[in-house]
Formats: C-alpha cells, structure tokens, sequence
C-alpha cells in the first residue's frame, strides 16, 4: 500500500510540474500570422513581429519581410517568405532576403558565397541551415563586419519559401558555437519549426 501512494504522489508531482511548464511556456510563446504565414515566436526575447511589407502591392503578394526585434537591444531578426520554390525565389531580384542564384554558375547561395550550407529539413520543408559570420557591435560602440555569428534557415515545401536570419552574438568561432549557443540555436530551430 505504501509503495502505491509513493507512486501515485511520484506521478501526481510529475504532471503537475508538466502541467505548470506547460503552462508557462504557452504565456511566453505567441502566434504570428498574416496572409503569408504563420509562426509562433518567444515573448521573452521578442516584441511583436512587424511586417515591413504592409502595402498592399503585387510584389507584397509574392514576396514579404517581418522583423522580429529583440527587447532591449537595437538588434533586428528578419523572416522573409516567398511564395515559389527556393531556386525561383533566389532568382527575383529587388528582395532583401540572404539567399541568390551565382550569376556565373547558378548555384545556390545562402547569406555569403564563402558559406557552407548544410541540409536542414522541419515539418515546413527542405532545405539548408548556415551559420555565417556577420555584423557586431561591441560593448564599447565599436563596430565590426565579421564580428558576429548569425544563423540562417532558409526552407521550402515548393510552393512556398521562407528564410530566418537570427543574430546569435558575438564570434566565438567554429569550435565553440554550439557549445556557446546551442541554446539559442534549438530556440530559433523551434521558431522555424513552427512555421506554416
């Protein structure tokens, strides 16, 4: 009798502490949504996705850029969703998105010819994941073009793409970025994950 109320007091602990992560982490994560997608984002870092293509525009109806600030910072994430295949979409020019075709080859490239992509897949689509080095600004004001790690995601189910460039922070190269920020990284996984 005694090892079933150890069991059932085991258990009942374990879905009540299920049951308040749960519930707090749903506080914490919104939904985004427009006519072009839908993706849920954390509260904690993030204010309010904005869309910077809210003009009613034929080029609004193919192509569109969110920005997903960060709280607290000058920093700037950036979604941007184009409704055709990766190859047609990395074609249209005019964009601001972090992925083209080569001119002279045709290949692919994601965020800088320099990059390795690497095959990415979630329940969106197929696709490539990099993690380039880019902009950074110390905490002294000082700037530097290849001081920061960011990371992309650039996915697409052949109908449609869609592209996450992350900031992560500062460069702490190859052998330490995810040990540094694996955190983070399966934070922004979970946001690109949630896409439709």
């Amino acid at each position: 009798m005694r090892i079933f109320s150890v069991k059932f007091t085991i258990l009942a602990i374990g879905m009540l502490f299920t049951t308040l992560s749960y519930g707090r982490s749903s506080h914490v994560w919104r939904w985004y949504s427009d006519h072009q997608i839908t993706f849920s984002y954390p509260t904690f870092i993030y204010d309010a996705p904005v869309s910077q293509s809210e003009r009613a525009t034929e080029e609004y109806k193919i192509f569109e850029v969110i920005d997903i600030k960060k709280k607290h910072t000058d920093s700037v994430d950036a979604v941007t969703v184009c409704k055709d295949e990766i190859k047609k979409c990395a074609s249209m020019e005019g964009f601001d998105k972090p992925y083209w075709l080569e001119e002279a080859s045709g290949r692919l490239i994601v965020f800088n010819p320099t990059e390795i992509a690497m095959s990415y897949k979630n329940n969106f689509g197929a696709g490539y994941e990099v993690f380039p080095l880019c902009e950074w600004v110390d905490s002294h004001g000082i700037s530097s073009q290849y001081g920061g790690q960011c990371y992309v995601i650039l996915v697409s189910n052949g109908k449609k793409t869609i592209s996450f460039n992350f900031l992560l922070g500062e460069n702490v190269g190859v052998r330490l970025l995810h040990k540094r920020y694996q955190k983070q990284i399966d934070m922004y996984r979970r946001i690109a994950e949630s896409a439709r």
